[in-house]
């Protein structure tokens, strides 16, 4: 507690002093002096939390002296040392806040503590109220801006000024900035907040913190021509490291624009973020120094596309995935590209390959599987790894799909059409009869040429596809029935499915299912 003890007369203010300082070592009396403006001068310049002040002294008596402390912004304990005479000045006093009088004559070192007793108590709840009343204000600056960053359409200009002056938000236009960034940390987002605000008043930086989403704060602020965005940032950055020892993906809007850019600069501050958070390298993103063109002004790999396409034009498959897998791995060095482009250029190389997988005649479960892979892409790919793995196995599927067909163009015309009938048909009844009226040839000549190209029985293809589409059944969907497989898959019953599959697997549907259930919670 810093106590300051104004007096004229030497020897009481000296024993005032030796009483409060015996009374508790956290009492320190930070001051003495003579007359009001000696003291005034001082608080003027210092904190202070008690005052005791004589009335009558020469150049500044005590009530002058109260009256000029009230025009500070400071709130001191006040107790005013009063002779019997002089006790008709407590209306006045009392008008300028005094909180105690305390009689010379009857003034003990008991009656002092008692006092300062009381002035500890008021102050702890002047500092709560203090703290309550900036707390508020900080969640009323919080709210206004939030509700104009998320504010869908054109910001109001004259809406803005008048909610940021209501809330005391002072903010340069033509240097104003926005800052994003993700702290991955343990620590409670007020903490986080109260490090920041401590870094923008010892910097002297005129900015404001809020927390859009879970972790993820808003940094607005106008530095000033001394200052830089990347300068600032660098030093907030290794701060917050310290504080927090953490992960930091932050991102930094380009500079002015006035207040209706608002929406614009929280845009590219969080492109800029997610593109760090994409790559997963901590740090901070500016911006401007984002692209999406290669050296020569054209939309960055754009060949690669065209050549990708040029290859599956001529079923070079195997020197498409090579291009895919250059393609994937220079996309992971080149980490000033945006996110949402690098996700449109992977929809774009599926694109090329679902088109080149629908130009055949697909079956049931090749039809999921593209319907799976275009599904899958609606999905957001927060960072490179992900987008990576479902770019690989995507590929894989559709490749898988791919060189089947391609092997089936390799028979005559009249095999690659029973070929794709039964992909498409293999649930239904199918005979050599039926097959032979479908491609209008001969149905002796049907079974001679299907052996001699395949190298098995036409009845051995057809049981082997709907063995296929079983075993997906199967592990797909753990819920359905056994005569319900066999239905959708052309076999007559669940018993005649159960003997075919033991037959050709060695293990039945059932055994068959729990296996591959075991090994999917084993993984």
């Amino acid at each position: 507690m810093r106590i300051i003890v104004v007096e004229d007369e030497n020897i009481t203010r000296q024993w005032l002093i030796k009483n409060i300082e015996a009374i508790d070592f956290n009492y320190h009396v930070v001051g003495e002096f003579s007359n009001g403006q000696m003291a005034l001068d001082y608080c003027s310049k210092n904190g202070v939390d008690v005052i005791f002040t004589d009335i009558r002294m020469a150049v500044m008596d005590g009530l002058q002296f109260l009256e000029k402390i009230n025009d500070l912004e400071s709130n001191p304990y006040k107790i005013i040392l009063s002779a019997y005479d002089e006790f008709h000045y407590a209306r006045q006093a009392m008008k300028l806040g005094v909180h105690e009088f305390l009689l010379k004559p009857e003034a003990t070192r008991n009656e002092i503590e008692h006092i300062l007793e009381t002035a500890q108590e008021y102050l702890q709840n002047q500092r709560k109220k203090h703290k309550l009343a900036c707390q508020d204000k900080i969640n009323a600056q919080e709210k206004c801006l939030q509700y104009f960053l998320k504010q869908d359409g054109t910001l109001n200009e004259n809406e803005i000024k008048q909610r940021f002056s209501a809330n005391n938000i002072i903010l340069k236009e033509d240097s104003l900035a926005v800052s994003t960034f993700f702290v991955r940390t343990t620590a409670e987002s007020s903490q986080v907040k109260e490090v920041i605000q401590l870094f923008l008043d010892s910097e002297k930086v005129c900015g404001y913190c809020t927390e859009i989403n879970d972790h993820e704060f808003v940094l607005l602020y106008s530095p000033d021509i001394k200052q830089t965005r990347e300068g600032i940032w660098t030093k907030l950055y290794h701060l917050l490291l310290s504080h927090f020892g953490t992960e930091i993906y932050a991102g930094a809007s380009k500079q002015g624009g006035g207040l209706t850019e608002l929406k614009n600069l929280y845009r590219q501050a969080s492109s800029a973020k997610d593109n760090r958070f994409f790559f997963c390298v901590p740090g901070l993103q500016m911006y401007e120094n984002m692209q999406i063109y290669a050296e020569t002004g054209e939309l960055a790999y754009r060949k690669i596309i065209m050549q990708i396409k040029e290859l599956l034009d001529h079923n070079t498959i195997n020197m498409a995935e090579k291009s895919l897998k250059d393609f994937l791995e220079h996309i992971k060095q080149n980490t000033d590209l945006y996110p949402a482009y690098i996700r449109a250029l992977c929809m774009e190389i599926l694109s090329l390959y679902m088109q080149h997988v629908k130009g055949y005649a697909l079956s049931m479960q090749d039809e999921e599987t593209v319907q799976e892979i275009e599904l899958a892409f609606s999905s957001r790919f927060s960072t490179y790894s992900e987008l990576k793995e479902f770019m690989i196995n995507a590929h894989h599927k559709l490749t898988k799909i791919l060189e089947e067909k391609a092997k089936i163009r390799q028979y005559s015309m009249p095999v690659q059409k029973i070929t794709e009938y039964v992909t498409s048909h293999y649930a239904e009844k199918i005979s050599l009869e039926l097959i032979a009226e479908q491609v209008h040839l001969n149905r002796t000549y049907i079974s001679s040429i299907f052996k001699k190209e395949t190298g098995g029985k036409f009845s051995d293809y057809l049981q082997r596809v709907r063995l296929d589409a079983s075993k997906v059944l199967l592990q797909s969907d753990s819920e359905i029935t056994l005569q319900s497989i066999a239905e959708q898959t052309g076999f007559c019953d669940a018993a005649h499915l159960s003997r075919v599959f033991k037959e050709h697997y060695g293990i039945s549907p059932m055994e068959f299912r729990r296996t591959k259930q075991n090994l999917i919670q084993n993984t």
